[in-house]
């Protein structure tokens, strides 16, 4: 996830969450992230995904998660959308994700090398214009290059919890001064929002 625990206590003016309730605020930023990866129709950090993509006239793939940031294999898929491999697959997360990273497999097996990546998409001189391939990638946007997006995430994650925790959290904690009235918008994007975060958005021809 992008925002954390922490981020989210620091903007609520640093106050104490009870060891019970920091699941629940974990559970609350994890709907926020998705809720903005919704509108902005993509993953908002890297992610590995495993998918299916046509070789255009040129023998360029163009992959749905971007920028592309390493490929990790590729190999050329049948008819039936399966790859031409008899050996069961298993993504195995890369180690540059970190712990716990998210991997996206959208196929159903083994792949090979040769290739030149640019923003969104794979080129490799052996690819076959119109063949279907299979491409296990890196890709996502940088969290490092994201800041109105991770601000999004936690203005909403902190709405949200507020809404219906802090006073329950102030009254446990006793400290019963917390148990004011909050921003009541939960877990919703503004107009301000939404403009903060809109050049981020895939658009997908129909």
């Amino acid at each position: 996830m992008l925002v954390t625990v922490g981020d989210v206590r620091r903007h609520l003016g640093g106050i104490t969450i009870p060891d019970g309730m920091t699941s629940v605020l974990e559970d609350v930023i994890a709907r926020a992230q998705k809720m903005v990866e919704t509108y902005l129709n993509r993953p908002v950090e890297k992610v590995q995904v495993r998918e299916l993509a046509r070789a255009d006239s040129k023998g360029y793939l163009y992959l749905s998660v971007t920028p592309v940031w390493k490929v990790i294999s590729c190999g050329s898929a049948t008819a039936q959308d399966s790859v031409t491999s008899t050996e069961p697959y298993t993504v195995v997360p890369d180690e540059s994700l970190g712990d716990n990273p998210r991997v996206i497999d959208q196929v159903g097996s083994v792949l090979s090398n040769g290739w030149d990546v640019s923003y969104g998409r794979v080129r490799s001189n052996t690819f076959i214009p119109g063949k279907r391939y299979a491409v296990e990638y890196i890709g996502g946007l940088d969290p490092a290059q994201i800041d109105d997006i991770k601000r999004v995430i936690l203005q909403v994650s902190a709405r949200e919890w507020g809404m219906y925790n802090i006073p329950a959290a102030g009254l446990q904690g006793g400290t019963p001064n917390m148990a004011e009235p909050q921003d009541t918008r939960g877990l919703s994007l503004s107009d301000d929002e939404r403009r903060m975060i809109q050049r981020y958005k895939r658009r997908v021809a129909r």
